[in-house]
């Protein structure tokens, strides 16, 4: 059975979350139908990108090409000050209240495919670098660092050091984003985020006795101040 709704594309996120509320319906599906979404999928297409693909039965797997919208929301999150604790342990509140912040009317297919392969080069420098400290026999305080909060925390760091350098990326095109040398500059950014952030967490972590979890201290507003405190002397 199918019933056919006519209505103004603004109701229709709406219709789809509310329709049936007896059947949970995750919010980051229902944010699949924005026009901002659709705006931004239309042209990532032409470079071969899936961007924000509808739900399917079978689980697939990762692929470079294939942008997730709960990862690219993550990593969006993670660039604001406003919203980096969110996307640090509370990601699936990033599609409620700090959505419109996240997603703006001016937000770019550019800016998006910017920050989602700077996010690539970051979890793999932070998987690398788990691996050298011994993987999940790493010392706690070095397996939290490095752990999965380590790629949202990496990639704040590596936005204030593009923020810093002043370069202008808004006119960069796609076809320059999705080039092979512009991927290998992000991975110099990944790195030098990575060592930076990784140096100034050690430090925060190993001078605050309050929270005894390492995780748990990642998570609060207190280590967000301290890194921005460290990383606004360091980069100065």
């Amino acid at each position: 059975m199918v019933r056919v709704v006519g209505a103004r594309k603004a109701l229709l996120t709406d219709i789809v979350r509310y329709n049936n509320t007896q059947n949970p319906v995750r919010l980051s599906a229902v944010r699949l139908l924005d026009p901002i979404q659709e705006s931004i999928r239309s042209k990532l297409a032409p470079l071969d990108y899936r961007y924000a693909p509808k739900q399917e039965g079978a689980k697939l797997s990762r692929s470079p090409l294939r942008i997730e919208l709960e990862r690219i929301t993550q990593y969006l999150g993670a660039l604001s000050d406003q919203t980096v604790l969110e996307a640090v342990a509370k990601k699936a509140d990033l599609y409620d209240k700090s959505y419109k912040s996240i997603f703006p009317r001016s937000l770019t297919a550019e800016r998006v495919l910017l920050i989602w392969r700077l996010a690539l080069a970051i979890e793999e420098k932070r998987i690398s670098m788990l691996e050298g400290v011994g993987g999940a026999d790493a010392d706690p305080v070095m397996a939290a660092i490095l752990g999965v909060h380590g790629t949202p925390w990496g990639l704040y760091v590596a936005n204030k050091l593009i923020e810093k350098n002043g370069n202008d990326l808004a006119k960069v095109s796609l076809e320059k984003i999705a080039s092979q040398e512009f991927g290998a500059a992000l991975d110099k950014y990944a790195v030098k985020a990575m060592d930076l952030y990784t140096e100034l967490a050690v430090n925060i972590l190993s001078s605050d006795e309050d929270l005894p979890n390492p995780r748990n201290q990642m998570r609060v507003q207190k280590f967000l101040e301290k890194l921005k405190r460290n990383l606004h002397l360091r980069t100065t």
